[in-house]
């Protein structure tokens, strides 16, 4: 998933005091959005070869979108752009469980795991999306109550994927269980960095780790 984005300036508002200004996690976060965005292209150039790239082409252009509004959104100033970008925050879990579960050859068996995960997420990304239109709603993306609702989905979502991770590579020959625990330490530093986030707006003392996260991920 994509990091926790910070809240903003008021609903609506084009400008604040540090819009336009670009920071270091700026950088980081153009260069993360350049990065996903060759990944997205490259697997749907390879969907009709690879059962891993439809995917791994989903799970790049959700972080994509997600990285790309940071940007925007520190340059504008508008948070509106914020809303949307915990939209795509939160559509980036149920699109990298789709992967893992691809990668272990297990889609068919926790189809339940996926269509849970993405139920529950995309009705968290449609109250963002509905925030943009609905001024009402505008206390919910970014707020400790959104951070809450992505970490009641992601600890136990992800928690099994892990599990089902370990059992693979404790069966696996020394190749696979190499692929194995490339993808658990891309994971651990995405998701683990990104998660770091989601306890700090929800109020916990956890520094914010996502920004390098995403990026070595």
């Amino acid at each position: 998933m994509g990091r926790a984005p910070a809240r903003g300036v008021a609903f609506g508002d084009p400008t604040s005091e540090d819009a336009g200004r670009v920071s270091l996690t700026d950088w980081i976060s153009f260069a993360s959005a350049a990065v996903f965005l060759f990944l997205a292209v490259l697997a749907s150039a390879h969907a009709r070869r690879s059962t891993m790239a439809g995917p791994l082409g989903r799970t790049c252009a959700a972080r994509f979108a997600y990285e790309a509004l940071e940007v925007l959104k520190n340059l504008t100033g508008r948070e509106s752009l914020l809303f949307l970008q915990c939209a795509a925050a939160s559509l980036s879990a149920p699109t990298t469980a789709a992967l893992v579960l691809r990668f272990l050859g297990q889609w068919r068996r926790h189809r339940w795991l996926l269509l849970a995960g993405a139920t529950y997420f995309s009705l968290v990304a449609l109250a963002c999306f509905v925030a943009v239109v609905v001024p009402s709603l505008a206390w919910f993306p970014a707020s400790p109550t959104w951070a809450l609702c992505l970490l009641a989905g992601i600890v136990p979502e992800f928690g099994y994927l892990f599990v089902l991770l370990h059992r693979h590579a404790r069966a696996s020959d020394a190749t696979e269980r190499a692929r194995t625990q490339v993808l658990v330490l891309a994971l651990i530093l995405g998701v683990g960095g990104a998660g770091s986030d989601l306890p700090s707006i929800a109020a916990a003392a956890v520094p914010r780790l996502a920004a390098f996260g995403l990026l070595a991920s």
